[in-house]
């Protein structure tokens, strides 16, 4: 094909378009020069600022090449057809307009490209770029063909494919499920799938919840402290088989304990309908379950019959935050974990401020408790302080300690 010689005499040899600071990069103004130059029609060149002696130069290659493959010598006036030989011959240097912009480029072969700001191809939907420099980020483009999606699956059909694709998009933090038409590295079309294959989307949630970190997933009171007496029991009894639930561990093996979860959850809205709670106590055994929640409670009863919450840290004794006046009576320092780890007493004001924090209550009501019990009288005159905290009676309100008082004192009368 004569057009196909010509283009390759274009890309052999040196510009014939004159080197000026805004020479256009459009191929179809050097086959018009070249056509012209064949003419004899020098007000064309002119126009087109062409070179008339590299337009022989290049007529000459042209003349070879035909030769080379055995072709009859005809010369073409027109340019019809010569984006879809550059395609065929450089599937790897088609480009597409990246989104938002008027001359930047992604070829199909996944580079960066760009057009000169004023160049008249600036915003073409599709090019063939057969010339360009390797630049560092993106390749300046110096030789270019318009193309549009159409001609495209004409020329190269045997390249497109049609592919679905499911991933987890950073922006929208949503899993995203498409069926795409590609180009080597160009997507052509997108539509949504209709019914995206559920593991898909699982890997997909599962690589987003990675990137997001497990500290975005729907982590109730409940289930951090479930996750906290777990680790604290696995520090205090190392040989005894609790697992590992440390946030390092569980980032790590996220598609083991979380992946069954995550049926029918595509985004990070969708991670709050989890019951994390329901997930942490499914990796115990029922036997775990029954000890942790004998050697690690989650509450105490105090001597007043309350029932108050513990906290854990792992690695370090539970506090229990109670009223002082609560522990009337109470010798010893509550143990959990077999009796093993004292229990850290963080004992408050009726105003449930903190006054002393001991785990030798023993200790405490020998040593410092009258000292404690003067100030809190100051402070607190319509409460109870009695002089033996041993013998009081434990109460959790002002009502029943205003009562109390009453009462010892008619005893004393």
């Amino acid at each position: 094909m004569a057009i196909g010689a010509d283009l390759a005499a274009l890309l052999s040899e040196r510009d014939i378009i004159a080197n000026t600071t805004s020479r256009p990069t459009d191929i179809e103004i050097r086959l018009k020069a070249l056509y012209a130059f064949r003419r004899h029609d020098s007000i064309a060149l002119k126009e087109l600022s062409a070179d008339p002696a590299a337009c022989a130069k290049v007529d000459r290659a042209s003349r070879q090449f035909r030769q080379l493959f055995e072709h009859k010598y005809q010369k073409s006036g027109s340019t019809t057809g010569y984006a879809h030989l550059l395609a065929l011959a450089f599937p790897e240097r088609v480009a597409q307009l990246r989104p938002t912009s008027r001359n930047r480029y992604l070829l199909a072969s996944g580079r960066g490209a760009r057009l000169p700001e004023e160049d008249g191809l600036c915003a073409s939907p599709y090019l063939i770029a057969p010339e360009l420099d390797a630049g560092n980020i993106e390749g300046r483009i110096f030789l270019a063909a318009w193309f549009d999606s159409e001609s495209l699956r004409q020329a190269c059909a045997q390249l497109i494919s049609t592919v679905q694709s499911i991933f987890w998009d950073k922006e929208t933090e949503t899993v995203i499920t498409r069926q795409e038409e590609r180009f080597l590295k160009l997507t052509l079309s997108s539509t949504p799938l209709r019914l995206p294959d559920h593991e898909a989307v699982r890997q997909a949630m599962l690589d987003g919840i990675r990137l997001l970190g497990i500290a975005a997933l729907p982590w109730t009171r409940e289930a951090l402290e479930f996750k906290a007496r777990v680790l604290s029991l696995r520090c205090w009894q190392p040989t005894a088989g609790w697992p590992d639930l440390e946030d390092t561990t569980l980032q790590a093996t996220i598609s083991n304990w979380l992946g069954p979860y995550l049926d029918k959850i595509a985004s990070r809205v969708d991670l709050q309908k989890i019951n994390l709670s329901d997930i942490m106590r499914n990796l115990l055994t029922w036997q775990m379950l029954g000890r942790l929640d004998q050697e690690a409670p989650t509450h105490i009863t105090a001597p007043s019959g309350s029932r108050l919450r513990l906290s854990y840290i792992p690695g370090q004794p539970p506090v229990l935050a109670v009223r002082l006046q609560e522990m009337f009576g109470l010798a010893d320092t509550p143990h959990i974990c077999q009796g093993q780890i004292p229990v850290i007493l963080h004992l408050l004001s009726p105003a449930r401020r903190p006054i002393q924090i001991t785990k030798d209550l023993r200790g405490f009501w020998n040593s410092t408790y009258q000292q404690v019990r003067k100030e809190l009288m100051g402070r607190y005159p319509k409460h109870n302080w009695p002089e033996d905290p041993w013998t009081a009676i434990p109460t959790a309100g002002v009502k029943k300690q205003e009562k109390f008082s009453v009462n010892r004192k008619n005893n004393q009368e």
